[in-house]
């Protein structure tokens, strides 16, 4: 028999949330490759962690069949070496050389970790996971960092997993590719899963919001006309009431027993058809009320940045003329004269490992721009870092961080949340940052694949926001779509030379 996970009625919710952050989650996950999606802070990442067994949900079960089967998670971060990444290095079976070659990795690399990019450490992340030959693969954002050579590598290794796949990924590519089922994630926790890739669940689930709108928009229509006639009959039984009052005030002495009888008996009819039409209505107007509210629409997160940027007095922000460019005694570039300019808008690109990251930290040493003036997002934040910025957060006047929230707000992240949370998930802290640059109008944008962990709404957000930012920006980007809507020129590091167009 396969192997399979069973999620029955699973909740979670952390200490400090005052909502769940997965509401009643039933799933049953199988051989092939699921991926999630959902907004930043949904619980995507929160969910692998209960599937890997590093939190438990209250209620709720995760079943796994048969009991033992083999769980490997590889989480976002790859900033330190695990002791699975070097068990991995020293091991000589077949299938994991192989992999090792499928991945073009050599056993040397772990010796180096410090040196080495964010993308071949991700590569480390998780061929040490399919070395295991695990009967269940979790990855999180397992593209992040890595350049388009990398990306088909790790694509055509994971097509060949046979095992339970769980992908939480923003990578369009990577989830039509390889995903059968798609789950979404709610804003409310609620959970929902769709046969097919990513491209056919979202044209399924748009088609059906679509369908939700009409049908909302006929009930909410017959809701206001049954208000309408409601009110009618309540003021018509309201006028009944009056006019049998008014009637016994003025009854006259020439009025006999049986005409007033009779005229009671009929107000009496009339009193109580009205009083029963009036019980009908109300009643089919809260049936209608409950059915609007079934048909209730999740509410979208975010919205359009609206940015106002100051221009740098001086034109030159920052330079850099130099020998070259090294790290941990190893030269990444030669013969560097490279100058950023208060209008650059600069692609910088090149393989992992090439020295792009390191290129960007030299040019910001060099700056003499005000550190506040300068905007620097690394591809991946620290602990420290991101208490870092929470502190400032907290510390500003009320006007400036009003601000920053409103921005943190249209990049689809509730201020409630920043607020309320002592852990921001790398989508929510590398938003914040955003946010905190934008907000100061920092004259000098240096982002290091600033895509990294973000939903796909939110970057269609952020390319809007930064096409109409008026500062200089020099960015490190795999998302070619991205990076050619918002840079001018082009800077690539090849062979160690830096070529620019």
């Amino acid at each position: 028999m396969s192997s399979q996970v069973i999620v029955s009625h699973l909740s979670f919710r952390y200490p400090t949330s005052p909502i769940d952050v997965l509401a009643d989650v039933n799933l049953c996950l199988a051989r092939g490759w699921h991926g999630v999606v959902g907004h930043n802070g949904s619980g995507k990442t929160t969910l692998l962690e209960i599937l890997a067994g590093e939190l438990s949900a209250d209620p709720g079960t995760v079943r796994r069949i048969p009991s033992g089967i083999t769980v490997r998670y590889c989480p976002q971060r790859v900033e330190k070496i695990t002791p699975a990444i070097t068990q991995f290095a020293g091991r000589n079976e077949g299938h994991v050389r192989r992999l090792m070659g499928q991945l073009e990795i050599t056993p040397d690399d772990p010796a180096s970790w410090s040196t080495l990019s964010p993308g071949e450490r991700k590569r480390w992340q998780i061929g040490s996971a399919l070395a295991d030959l695990p009967d269940m693969l979790l990855l999180d954002e397992p593209t992040n960092h890595l350049d388009s050579g990398a990306k088909r590598l790790l694509f055509d290794r994971l097509e060949q997993f046979q095992g339970i796949g769980v992908l939480v990924s923003h990578d369009r590519d990577l989830l039509d590719s390889l995903t059968k089922i798609t789950i979404s994630i709610g804003s409310d926790g609620k959970v929902s899963s769709y046969t097919g890739n990513y491209s056919a669940a979202r044209d399924r689930w748009l088609s059906a919001e679509r369908r939700l709108r009409e049908v909302r928009g006929k009930l909410q229509s017959e809701r206001r006309k049954l208000k309408r006639r409601l009110g009618t009959a309540r003021r018509s039984r309201e006028k009944a009431e009056s006019g049998k009052s008014t009637a016994k005030r003025m009854k006259g002495i020439r009025d006999t027993d049986a005409r007033s009888m009779a005229a009671k008996g009929r107000v009496a009819s009339a009193e109580q058809k009205l009083g029963r039409e009036v019980e009908i209505l109300r009643r089919k107007l809260g049936a209608a009320e409950e059915k609007v509210e079934q048909a209730r629409i999740e509410k979208e997160i975010g919205r359009s940045v609206f940015v106002l940027a100051e221009t740098a007095p001086s034109r030159k922000l920052t330079s850099l003329k130099a020998a070259s460019v090294s790290r941990g005694g190893q030269t990444l570039i030669v013969d560097v004269d490279v100058t950023v300019r208060r209008e650059s808008r600069i692609h910088l690109k090149g393989p992992n490992g090439s020295g792009k990251t390191s290129l960007m930290e030299d040019l910001i040493r060099e700056s003499r721009l005000p550190a506040e003036r300068i905007l620097y997002l690394p591809q991946e934040l620290s602990i420290e870092q991101i208490e870092k910025n929470r502190q400032e957060m907290d510390s500003l006047p009320a006007p400036d961080k009003g601000r920053l929230l409103q921005i943190v707000a249209a990049l689809g992240v509730p201020p409630e949340r920043i607020l309320a949370s002592d852990r921001l998930s790398p989508g929510e802290a590398r938003k914040l940052t955003l946010a905190m640059g934008l907000s100061r109008q920092a004259w000098l944008l240096m982002l290091d694949e600033p895509t990294n962990h973000l939903d796909l709404p939110s970057i269609e957000r952020l390319e809007d926001a930064l096409s109409k930012y008026t500062s200089a920006l020099l960015m490190v980007s795999h998302d070619e779509r991205f990076a050619t809507t918002l840079t001018r020129e082009s800077w690539t590091i090849a062979g160690q030379r830096l070529i620019k167009a």
